[in-house]
């Protein structure tokens, strides 16, 4: 009997069916002639997104979609703009420290978006973000490379909205 176990433990798998492998499951066998052997094919399924054409470097006329602080409103460590161009599903974003003093980017950015001075109260009391979500601008659009080494579009610069000739 402690010989018949030995041979379990040193037994070799030839490709039958494991019962804990879901591919052995799905997987279609095939036998060998005169061996007795039963082999397993071995097929590799490839699971692929579709790919989602992003645009090229460029100026777009966008609007503000979305402004989010990351990671949570009441201490953000950073704020997220998300904008919108035609021809395009997904929001490009633009990542901005959450400062609003004189010269930061946020405030710029919201300067040209608005396309007006700030007011005194909002340029000592800040102001809602909020209210540029729907604000029409152009982005310069530029390509950064993802953790997964993809490009994926990100903005650039914030332009003024183009005025309608």
């Amino acid at each position: 009997m402690a010989n018949d176990s030995a041979m379990n433990r040193n037994r070799v798998w030839h490709g039958s069916p494991r019962p804990h492998s879901r591919a052995a499951e799905d997987t279609p066998q095939t036998s060998s002639k005169g061996s007795g052997n039963t082999q397993q094919n071995m097929i590799i399924k490839v699971k692929t997104k579709q790919q989602v054409a992003i645009p090229p470097e460029a100026t777009y006329d966008a609007t503000v979609n979305s402004v989010t602080p990351k990671p949570n409103e009441a201490k953000p460590e950073k704020v997220i703009g998300g904008f919108k161009i035609d021809g395009y599903e997904k929001e490009i974003p633009k990542e901005y420290s959450p400062s609003f003093i004189l010269g930061s980017p946020l405030r710029t950015d919201t300067i040209t978006i608005l396309g007006r001075t700030l007011t005194t109260a909002e340029s000592e009391k800040g102001m809602d973000l909020n209210l540029l979500i729907g604000k029409k601008c152009q982005i310069v659009v530029y390509h950064k490379s993802s953790s997964g080494g993809r490009p994926k579009p990100v903005v650039g610069n914030v332009l003024p909205a183009a005025v309608a000739s």
